[in-house]
């Protein structure tokens, strides 16, 4: 959702800043949810300002006409226990966060960059056709899909977004299937666009392993593996750098569902066993906790995506 709000955004030429930081009793207050069965995951400015202003720190709640969320709730205690933890009191709790910075856990070495495809009208779907058509692809096709498909990918969900925290996430993949790249286990600099081959190899069955033993994670072209050092963002952010992690994580892999959607691929978020997955791309990810993976590839048959 966040991913396809900042991608709308941009396309109509609005300024869009994420807020993590906040007190998160006054935010719960202004829009009226209790922090338990609902909580405040990010705060997105919107829109077109001038500088200048009055400053006002007295607010009351907006009142505003809600729909219910489901026709039965199920709770889920611990999401609330680490959404709790995760907690800001006060605005100057907040501000210490905001101007927490924590040095990059990973530094790339030269590797190959694959060129990626110019995304005009021609290259693919505009974004609302993408937006409209984007889904989970339930079975791949064990295609390959060429290394400039993948550049463009890795390209346009890999740059720090407009966000009050520094970039925390690093990006790994297992290659499978892609024409111009040697199937392996890789390191993603976002910053260079290169791919750094840790391992080569054929590691469909691991894959497939490693995503709870289901077969998107063995039959997809390539699976993205967004990891972060816990330790090291917990010592600078807190709790909150939990929480701030996987947002990062969830945004950069929302973009990568649109990216490979407006090429006219598909995508898929998987689940994983946490610890087998950093072994995996060990020894670089020795310190590493995997957060969120994405598989990419081609579909089986038109309509394997399921909407939603």
């Amino acid at each position: 959702m966040l991913a396809n709000l900042l991608a709308a955004a941009n396309a109509d030429g609005l300024q869009a800043e994420v807020v993590t930081s906040f007190a998160d009793g006054e935010a719960e207050r202004l829009i009226d949810v209790d922090g338990e069965s609902e909580g405040i995951m990010c705060i997105v400015a919107l829109g077109r300002t001038a500088p200048g202003g009055e400053e006002s720190s007295e607010f009351g709640p907006l009142e505003l006409d809600t729909i219910p969320l489901s026709a039965t709730e199920v709770s889920y205690p611990d999401l609330v226990r680490i959404h709790s933890a995760s907690r800001l009191a006060s605005s100057e709790e907040a501000r210490e966060i905001a101007e927490a910075r924590i040095e990059p856990a990973h530094l790339a070495t030269p590797g190959p960059a694959a060129k990626p495809l110019p995304l005009g009208d021609e290259a693919g779907m505009g974004l609302g056709d993408t937006i409209l058509r984007r889904g989970s692809t339930r079975v791949f096709a064990r295609e390959a899909i060429d290394a400039a498909e993948l550049a463009t990918i890795m390209a346009a969900s890999s740059g720090h977004p407009q966000i009050d925290f520094p970039r925390l996430t690093e990006t790994y993949l297992v290659v499978h299937a892609v024409n111009g790249l040697e199937p392996g286990a890789y390191y993603y600099g976002r910053e260079t666009g290169a791919f750094e081959l840790l391992k080569g190899g054929d590691f469909r069955a691991q894959a497939g392993y490693l995503c709870l033993e289901q077969p998107l994670g063995a039959d997809c072209s390539a699976m993205i593996v967004y990891m972060g050092d816990l330790e090291r963002i917990l010592a600078s952010l807190g709790n909150r750098g939990y929480r701030d992690a996987h947002l990062e994580a969830g945004l950069l892999g929302g973009r990568a569902y649109l990216a490979a959607y407006a090429l006219e691929r598909g995508a898929t978020g998987l689940t994983f066993y946490d610890e087998d997955t950093s072994r995996f791309f060990e020894p670089d990810a020795t310190r590493m906790t995997p957060l969120l993976i994405i598989a990419v590839g081609v579909p089986r048959q038109h309509g394997s995506s399921h909407a939603g």
